[in-house]
């Protein structure tokens, strides 16, 4: 092999670092100077990489087609990562050792999560290679829409209670727990009654679990007489309790 200097890409073609150079012979080497990382012939060329000429030869000279091989001799990692070189969001790319295949990832969040992908600029505002990627937690509250219940002396509810939960304050399990409430609050409401000499009350009635709104309560006793009473329908009701003696 001999070493003839550096060379570097343009247009998908090899320019010499030296003008020089025009005749190329078999084991003729040359090292890779191009600032950037470039795509070439199958291969991703890092500053440092070289390539050996062989093909037919006349006269020490090769006259047909030149076959490049391609020597990593750069630091090439396997797999790196980074950004796509552009000003989208869309996520970030893998390189494939030094075939550099790129393979294009998008950022998408779950349910609750918002993934935000910032591309960096250089000092003349400029994307680079870099992205910053933001991960955070929804603000958006969700709330069912209350569920009714009937009326009834008691209701049975069911919880979940968070039992764990981690440094972050993530909740990573949680335990049913389920709760009877009971109905102590059993309520006749005012409502409109009749005029005087009735008796029969007409309120607003909830009790034993029954829905009994609107419908009349009757006073009914062998030995208690009640009457409701009142000047005019819009007066207060006043209600008569009389206790009858009778055989005891």
């Amino acid at each position: 092999m001999v070493f003839r200097g550096g060379f570097q890409i343009k247009d998908g073609a090899i320019i010499y670092d030296s003008s020089d150079i025009t005749e190329i012979a078999e084991g003729n080497t040359f090292i890779y100077t191009g600032a950037e990382d470039t795509l070439w012939n199958g291969h991703y060329l890092r500053p440092g990489d070289l390539i050996i000429a062989s093909g037919k030869e006349v006269d020490g000279v090769i006259t047909g087609t030149i076959n490049w091989t391609y020597v990593p001799s750069a630091d090439d990692p396997v797999t790196e990562v980074e950004g796509a070189n552009d000003n989208s969001t869309a996520g970030f790319i893998i390189k494939l050792g030094s075939t550099k295949k790129l393979l294009d990832y998008a950022l998408n969040g779950e349910s609750g999560i918002v993934l935000e992908t910032k591309v960096l600029t250089d000092s003349k505002g400029q994307p680079t290679n870099s992205k910053v990627v933001t991960i955070k937690h929804s603000n958006t509250l969700t709330v069912n829409t209350p569920v009714s219940q009937p009326y009834a002396d008691e209701q049975t509810i069911t919880i979940n209670e968070p039992t764990e939960i981690d440094a972050q304050g993530h909740v990573i399990k949680s335990t049913q727990k389920t709760f009877t409430v009971k109905n102590t609050h059993q309520e006749i409401a005012n409502a409109d009654y009749t005029v005087n000499g009735t008796d029969t009350l007409i309120p607003n009635l909830k009790v034993a679990g029954a829905d009994l709104e609107g419908k009349p309560l009757v006073f009914t006793s062998n030995s208690l007489k009640v009457n409701v009473s009142a000047a005019t329908a819009t007066d207060d009701a006043k209600v008569n309790f009389e206790l009858e003696w009778g055989t005891f």
